[in-house]
């Protein structure tokens, strides 16, 4: 893809939006609700049985003895961070942080431009391999066979890139389909 200076620039574009919105997922308070040690609260036994009103239903909110709050609905004690999180996604093993109600949005845009970036890659790594392909049957003026083992010889690495953008990118673009299906149910991966 010689001469073509914008697949560089896109390329270039895409690595920097996947690495800000990393960056601002892991950087973003998930939620926290504030803990409060022993005896600090100031909630009656009395007030520990709160009800909310949602969509004409009664909702007791249930009371934390550990942590002395009293918490909100869909609102998750996180063992392995030892807190509340409000709408408690999922706790992400590769960012080592915990995705939630004030970080799911930078979450979901980094999974989306991550899946247009594995397209993207794999689209140009697949054009490369065609064009050169092209370029030494038409250098050689041999058969498609002969060209191919020209182009395996001079870019040894072409194919395995393409076996690894496949497999590495399916997990991508099953993940970003699944947080769309969640978002679509209005559903958290807790939940779900």
């Amino acid at each position: 893809i010689e001469g073509k200076p914008m697949v560089l620039v896109i390329g270039v574009l895409a690595h920097i939006i996947v690495d800000t919105f990393i960056i601002l997922t892991w950087i973003t308070d998930p939620g926290y609700l504030p803990m409060y040690k022993t005896g600090e609260t100031n909630i009656d036994d009395a007030d520990r049985s709160v009800y909310m009103v949602h969509k004409a239903w009664f909702i007791r909110l249930k009371y934390c003895y550990t942590c002395n709050i009293i918490r909100p609905p869909r609102t998750v004690h996180w063992a392995a961070c030892n807190c509340w999180i409000e709408r408690m996604d999922h706790h992400c093993p590769w960012l080592g942080w915990c995705i939630g109600k004030r970080n799911y949005a930078y979450f979901i845009i980094f999974i989306s431009s991550l899946a247009f970036y594995w397209v993207y890659g794999l689209v140009i790594t697949i054009t490369y391999w065609v064009d050169f392909t092209n370029k030494n049957k038409a250098d050689l003026r041999s058969s498609d066979a002969r060209a191919f083992q020209e182009t395996m010889k001079k870019s040894p690495l072409i194919f395995p890139i393409i076996i690894f953008w496949l497999l590495a990118g399916w997990f991508v673009l099953l993940l970003w389909l699944y947080h769309f299906k969640l978002l679509y149910q209005g559903k958290t991966t807790n939940e779900d």
